[in-house]
């Protein structure tokens, strides 16, 4: 995404050629560092990452939790919170204060 940007900038004239080549090069470098870190993060010496070492995924576990969902047995989400409460417009409160009415 970086060297695209950087080819645009070379060919609006926002940076000359010496330059662009010069980043560009900075950039591939530094992809090459993200690749080689991404590799020892997949290797069996690395200690945490559910992908790598099949782990249990609970991050959707999580995340139903602390916004008040329940599992159902087809595998959907409901919610168990009760829902805000409606005001005499019909409205609920958040709605009106996007409004500025409240």
């Amino acid at each position: 995404e970086v060297r695209c940007q950087l080819y645009l900038a070379e060919d609006l004239g926002y940076l000359d050629a010496a330059t662009a080549l010069a980043l560009r090069g900075e950039c591939a470098e530094i992809g090459r560092q993200i690749s080689a870190w991404i590799k020892s993060m997949q290797t069996l010496g690395f200690q945490s990452g559910p992908a790598y070492h099949k782990e249990p995924d609970t991050s959707i576990e999580r995340f139903a939790r602390r916004h008040g969902l329940e599992r159902q047995p087809n595998g959907s989400y409901r919610s168990v919170r009760e829902p805000p409460p409606v005001y005499g417009n019909g409205k609920r409160k958040t709605e009106m204060r996007k409004k500025g009415k409240g």
